[in-house]
């Protein structure tokens, strides 16, 4: 998945989403990364958020704080990477603070 999040020049701003897994077994991980306004340059280097100790709850994840250098768009990207066990992933109530 990959979203847009407007900013302003030297705001600092943080990301955090629920997460959940369908299966109990699966034991992949996500990973975000953050750009900044320029669509290249790396302000979150793809912070890993593990799921093999999630249940199939929803659980909290609040990323570290990014400051961009310039006013714009900053890209969003969450991926899924697979475990040895398959399932699926459920992201809920992404905010921006």
């Amino acid at each position: 998945w990959h979203f847009y999040v407007p900013t302003d020049a030297g705001v600092d701003f943080v990301l955090s989403f629920y997460f959940a897994k369908s299966v109990s077994g699966f034991n992949g991980n996500l990973k975000v990364s953050i750009y900044d306004t320029d669509q290249t340059t790396l302000l979150l280097t793809s912070e890993v958020v593990d799921l093999s100790a999630a249940d199939t709850n929803y659980h909290l994840h609040t990323c570290a704080s990014v400051d961009p250098t310039a006013t714009g768009f900053c890209l969003v990207r969450i991926e899924v990477e697979d475990g040895a066990t398959t399932g699926a992933v459920y992201i809920d109530d992404l905010a921006v603070t």
